[in-house]
């Protein structure tokens, strides 16, 4: 997949990704959140870290926080995965 092709990944709503959740589904969870991960890496500037590694460790990161995600009452899965992927 190039950068590029993600950006045709649909952003889910909120009752979509909690539905999700309550499902047990969180490959699909990754899957439609891996945009927010391309984006940030797009921004960042060429040079020091290859961009696959970065966007394999935001991957990773997602399927993580997706795992043990419970979601509270209007708070979206990529507000509560954001603050992961920083440790």
């Amino acid at each position: 997949m190039t950068i590029n092709s993600f950006r045709n990944i649909p952003v889910l709503s909120l009752e979509e990704e909690h539905r999700l959740a309550r499902e047990g589904n969180a490959d699909a969870l990754v899957v439609h959140n891996l945009r927010y991960v391309v984006s940030l890496v797009a921004r960042r500037p060429s040079g020091t870290v290859d961009q696959e590694d970065l966007i394999s460790a935001g991957y990773e990161g997602l399927i993580n926080a997706a795992r043990r995600w419970k979601p509270p009452e209007g708070i979206r899965f990529i507000g509560y995965a954001k603050p992961l992927d920083r440790k």
